[in-house]
């Protein structure tokens, strides 16, 4: 396999090349958009503008990841993901080697599926989506590009979820429900309607009590 650029200096690029390196897949170098360049170096390897990205690692050497959070709905992760297809890198996909994955799922490219996690059989998971650690994705559910699940998000059966959604740590959602696109629902949220379009869900927050003595 190529070695691989990670797009991003935060905690995710972090995360991810301990992943990566974890089943053998070397990282050589962090990548950054030229405006945001703080740093020439992460953890003892290059962070470079993106502008000199080709000259540096060409594309027919190197591949790349987006290792970058939900920010504005996925639209970071998409956009910079279209930007280097379009400079003709190839795209890693990341299935931690401690998920549990059904062979006859269907996954498309630039895909991330955390530790611990389980997808059930007949799931369709579309382009890049973020699966983060200990998450339960239910039979039959389709997901589709551009969705980013935190961890522990549990979805029953036969869900439908749209493009460009967020799931929050810990969310639930009930068998068979439809998701429309850029929904965001909330940790700690138990769904369990159908959502429109660009819905917000949240849970109430935790209220503190005063301790009596």
């Amino acid at each position: 396999m190529k070695p691989l650029i990670l797009f991003g200096d935060g905690a995710t690029a972090r995360m991810m090349r301990y992943q990566f390196e974890r089943i053998g897949r070397k990282v050589v170098a962090y990548v950054v958009d030229d405006a945001f360049l703080r740093k020439t170096t992460l953890e003892e390897l290059p962070v470079i503008p993106l502008g000199k990205l080709q000259d540096s690692y060409p594309p027919d050497v190197f591949d790349c990841f987006i290792a970058v959070g939900p920010v504005l709905q996925n639209k970071l992760r998409t956009e910079r993901l279209g930007l280097l297809e379009s400079m003709g890198y190839g795209i890693a996909s990341y299935v931690s080697d401690e998920a549990l994955v059904a062979k006859n799922i269907k996954l498309s490219t630039h895909i991330r599926i955390g530790e611990r996690s389980i997808c059930q059989p007949f799931v369709h998971i579309g382009r890049n989506v973020f699966v983060g650690s200990g998450c339960i994705i239910g039979h039959d559910s389709q997901i589709a590009d551009n969705c980013f699940f935190a961890s522990g998000v549990i979805t029953g059966g036969g869900v439908r979820i749209g493009e460009n959604c967020f799931l929050g740590t810990g969310s639930i959602l009930r068998n068979d429900i439809v998701l429309g696109r850029n929904v965001t629902i909330g940790a700690g949220v138990t769904l369990l309607e159908d959502a429109p379009d660009d819905a917000v869900y949240i849970s109430n927050a935790a209220l503190r009590l005063p301790r009596r003595s």
